[in-house]
């Protein structure tokens, strides 16, 4: 049985698009080495299998520079719910 929480394909494709551009890296692969991390991290949020850790959001501030609400612009607005 999947646990994980499906939050729709490519949902956090602008943040790291972002950074590809920024950085003028070719891919995801090098986005990956840049960031330091594993590629299924990478390919599990663009999929749409998990959001955007706030763990990840600080790495990403620590080592690339973002401010929060740089981030919080390209990341998708939450649902709300009731």
């Amino acid at each position: 049985m999947d646990h994980t929480m499906k939050t729709g394909k490519d949902a956090s494709g602008k943040l790291f698009d972002n950074i590809i551009k920024r950085f003028d890296l070719k891919n995801d692969s090098a986005l990956c080495k840049r960031m330091n991390v594993a590629p299924p991290q990478i390919s599990k949020i663009r999929n749409g299998y998990y959001d955007v850790s706030p763990s990840m959001l600080i790495h990403i501030h620590e080592n690339l520079g973002y401010t929060f609400p740089e981030m919080r612009a390209l990341l998708p607005k939450p649902s709300k719910k009731g």
